[in-house]
């Protein structure tokens, strides 16, 4: 919901903010998922933190929209749109992955996956 809220006050242009600390604040927040999948920054606080990430992101995508000039209709066609697709994708992603990560998460490598996947994330997010 917050994701949805950042991404229309922002790409409508009610909320005017350089780039390039919504970017940095992307990668901070990746880095921060990164170091809470080897050791937890914030245990049943995650809800929350993730909603807030949620509005780094949110204006991220709205920018894409607000460059694009669009008239306000086409804007809002565009947000709804590119809203919807988002969250369809990340629910088919869920949907495959979920199988997978249900049966790694019994094995006794499951470790060593957490933490190489948090070490790459977290290398990527500091590039």
């Amino acid at each position: 919901m917050r994701k949805r809220v950042a991404l229309a006050a922002t790409a409508l242009g009610r909320l005017q903010i350089p780039s390039w600390p919504v970017e940095a604040f992307i990668a901070a927040s990746i880095l921060v998922g990164a170091i809470h999948a080897i050791r937890p920054l914030f245990p049943g606080r995650e809800a929350g933190v993730a909603g807030v990430f949620g509005l780094g992101h949110g204006m991220a995508f709205s920018f894409v929209l607000a460059e694009m000039h669009l008239s306000t209709g086409q804007l809002v066609t565009s947000l709804l749109g590119f809203n919807l697709g988002i969250e369809l994708v990340q629910l088919l992603l869920v949907c495959l992955a979920l199988p997978s990560l249900l049966v790694l998460a019994r094995l006794r490598v499951q470790p060593a996956l957490r933490l190489t996947g948090a070490v790459l994330t977290g290398i990527a997010a500091l590039g």
